[in-house]
């Protein structure tokens, strides 16, 4: 079992950024029009400049308090969603990488070995029997 969930990898660089983005802009998106939903709710109910200010401030604040709370741990829970993620991708290719690299270099002559949770095993059996069938 794979310890190190950060592998450094370029590609996993990338799918990192985009199931952050893909995670977090929904939300963000959804923020917003609320914000916005709510405003012109009470732009359109509420004529006096005074009412809203006295009334819908401190409910503001309250929710602000909320997102400032709330935000951080929905951004760490999804950064950490996205590590794992990525990890089970990279990870796979990572170690496909280093087991091709040992074959070209000649250093050894084992079949590839994947562990069968590993989505990449299906390539790395074909790349097995490419190199029997070659010999």
């Amino acid at each position: 079992m794979r310890k190190k969930y950060w592998m450094g990898h370029p590609l996993q660089s990338k799918y990192l950024l985009f199931t952050l983005i893909v995670m977090l802009t929904p939300a963000l998106l959804v923020t917003g029009c609320l914000y916005a939903l709510i405003f012109r709710l009470l732009e359109r109910q509420i004529a006096f400049p005074e009412a809203v200010a006295s009334n819908v401030i401190p409910v503001i604040e309250q929710v602000n308090g909320i997102l400032l709370v709330a935000l951080p741990v929905v951004v760490a829970v999804g950064a950490i969603l996205a590590v794992r993620i990525s990890h089970r991708l990279v990870g796979p290719v990572q170690r496909l990488e280093s087991e091709l690299d040992r074959l070209a270099s000649g250093r050894s002559k084992e079949p590839i070995r994947m562990r069968s949770t590993d989505d990449l095993k299906g390539v790395a059996e074909r790349i097995n029997r490419l190199m029997n069938l070659g010999q």
